[in-house]
């Protein structure tokens, strides 16, 4: 049924990405973005709402490509395969009330950007210049939403995975902290800001809560839970008999996912938000579940399950 969607050729997930963005579009709801002073959004109000859309839509195609990318250019799988992106940006539509623009989104897209270079760091190359974009990427996330901090972690954590223990390596985070911070400080000098920037920055947890019901939050759930059960089964198998270079990535990609669960919980029981960061999960999930969809035997089953799911976000989008 979506066989073509396994092809390796990339003008399938273009034409379906397309397909899913445009016909969901209608019914989603519209972005309201702060105009406090000094909040990172403010300046996003002034854009008005039919750009507001096509934005968010380029938003979500062009995560989905780069997290396409990302896979091709890994060894996790044999052939070029380009439904990650497209699982990812079925996830990212299951909520329509927050809109294509929601701001966590934004930050998903700078997460995928430092995975991409945390992925091309090698045992026995320098990794300096990786890890500083990483670092920058990471810290541009968390800016745009403050919960993503956490994911500044993976940074140090992917060290230990994959290279031997360069002390140098370990403090450029630190020093990309503090290029932040400088930066900081002279645009609030120039500016006349005051320094309410923190209260406004932590205010996006607030402003920016995800409006979900129940119902939606079930149906995604099962369909995770059955195929990410399904291709965690396919991870372990594969592991025992694959190239350290496989196992390293895996060992990231738990490492992403590990540590989205740490931001929900986080959000959860610390800041007691209604706002958890449930998008973020979604960007190592889309990657994990697409094993079943390549490995998988009982190829019909799967795709039905992959339909069911599609339809469902058109039920809760325009029928519920």
């Amino acid at each position: 049924m979506i066989n073509v969607l396994r092809s390796s050729h990339p003008f399938f997930f273009i034409l379906s990405s397309c397909v899913l963005l445009l016909a969901f579009i209608a019914g989603y709801g519209q972005n309201t973005f702060s105009s406090i002073k000094g909040h990172p959004f403010s300046w996003l109000q002034f854009i008005p709402l039919f750009f507001q859309y096509i934005l968010g839509a380029l938003l979500l195609f062009c995560s989905g490509f780069l997290i396409n990318t990302i896979v091709n250019k890994s060894v996790l799988f044999s052939k070029n395969f380009y439904l990650p992106g497209l699982i990812y940006i079925s996830l990212m539509l299951f909520f329509p009330k927050n809109g294509y623009f929601h701001p966590m989104a934004i930050s998903n897209l700078f997460c995928i950007l430092c995975f991409s270079n945390l992925i091309r760091i090698y045992r026995n190359e320098s990794c300096k210049n990786h890890l500083f974009k990483a670092c920058c990427w990471v810290i541009l996330a968390a800016v745009c939403f403050p919960s993503f901090s956490v994911m500044f972690l993976m940074s140090w954590v992917s060290l230990l995975i994959i290279r031997p223990f360069v002390w140098r390596e370990y403090l450029i985070p630190v020093l990309c902290l503090g290029l932040l911070s400088a930066y900081l400080s002279v645009f609030l000098l120039i500016s006349n800001s005051s320094f309410n920037v923190l209260p406004h920055w932590l205010s996006t947890k607030a402003y920016y809560s995800i409006k979900f019901s129940n119902e939606p939050l079930v149906a995604v759930g099962v369909f995770l839970f059955i195929t990410l059960a399904l291709s965690l089964k396919i991870v372990l198998f594969t592991y025992g008999r694959s190239t350290n270079r496989f196992k390293k990535i895996i060992k990231l990609l738990l490492l992403y996912f590990i540590l989205c669960v740490f931001q929900i919980a986080v959000d959860v029981f610390f800041f007691h938000s209604i706002c958890f960061s449930v998008y973020s999960a979604f960007v190592p999930l889309s990657i994990l579940i697409a094993f079943v969809y390549m490995y998988g035997k009982r190829v019909w089953i799967l795709d039905w399950i992959y339909v069911l799911f599609i339809v469902s976000i058109f039920v809760f989008t325009y029928l519920v």
